[in-house]
């Protein structure tokens, strides 16, 4: 099934939501490593 990537505000605010968690983990990743 393929859709066209239509930039509606859920599809950004998902994509934004999933790029701060992956982002969030590495920098917890970080400072318990640091820590």
């Amino acid at each position: 099934m393929c859709t066209t990537i239509d930039y509606s505000p859920k599809l950004i605010v998902l994509t934004l939501a999933s790029y701060l968690h992956l982002f969030w983990g590495t920098l917890e990743n970080m400072l318990i490593t640091h820590c």
